[in-house]
């Protein structure tokens, strides 16, 4: 069996957070804006610049900081708040938040990938057309019998047909592995997939399942 290309989801790394911007009023984050971006780290755990998905260029300063990026002059898919300052185009952090990138799934068994259900939120396209993105809730909480569980997110890629007018329609399914995590509270996070290898007028059909049963939101 082919090694599953899984991502490796640790809950702590999930945060609260939102695409939205914040525009009204008068406190010290009235005017705090929160952008999906590909952020490039000047020294390990340190961000400097950005590239938003509406294709703004942006200088970070002071530099961001966030433990999970590993490794310098790397660029990472992230979730940046910010306050704009004087110059349009440099940026003070508020904070900086992971976002989970998965490639699909490869395997020869893929009725082996559970679907364990989790609540959804999203699915949209960015702009840029690099992404399609998912909003999630997963249920946390720590175990009593066993060290920092975690749990496994991943995208596995079900069928590919065109219709009658030529529209490419990609079917999709979000894969989870709960792994016995206990269920306590909700946790959000959001995960993207890269569109590099995919035809970006394609129509996506994500199956996921939730605690409500299973779905199959529409993306084009």
């Amino acid at each position: 069996m082919k090694r599953l290309s899984l991502l490796l989801l640790a809950f702590p790394l999930l945060v609260s957070c939102s695409n939205d911007s914040y525009e009204t009023g008068d406190d010290e984050f009235s005017y705090m804006r929160a952008d999906f971006v590909e952020a490039h780290t000047a020294a390990k755990g340190e961000f400097d610049t950005a590239v938003t998905d509406d294709g703004d260029a942006l200088t970070i300063s002071p530099h961001a900081t966030g433990s999970w990026a590993q490794k310098a002059d790397s660029t990472y898919r992230a979730l940046l708040y910010y306050n704009k300052v004087a110059d349009a185009k440099t940026v003070e952090p508020v904070q900086i938040v992971r976002v989970l990138v998965a490639n699909y799934s490869k395997t020869t068994r893929p009725d082996t990938l559970k679907t364990d259900p989790l609540t959804f939120e999203s699915a949209w396209k960015s702009k840029n057309g690099k992404y399609l993105n998912i909003g999630f809730l997963l249920k946390v909480g720590k175990s009593d019998t066993e060290k920092n569980p975690v749990q496994y997110l991943g995208i596995r890629k079900d069928n590919v047909t065109t219709d009658a007018s030529g529209v490419r329609h990609v079917y999709i399914t979000l894969t989870h592995n709960q792994n016995n995590v206990p269920r306590y509270y909700s946790s959000k996070g959001f995960l993207s997939l890269p569109l590099s290898e995919e035809d970006k007028s394609s129509v996506f059909h994500i199956t996921i399942n939730t605690y409500s049963g299973s779905i199959q939101p529409e993306i084009d």
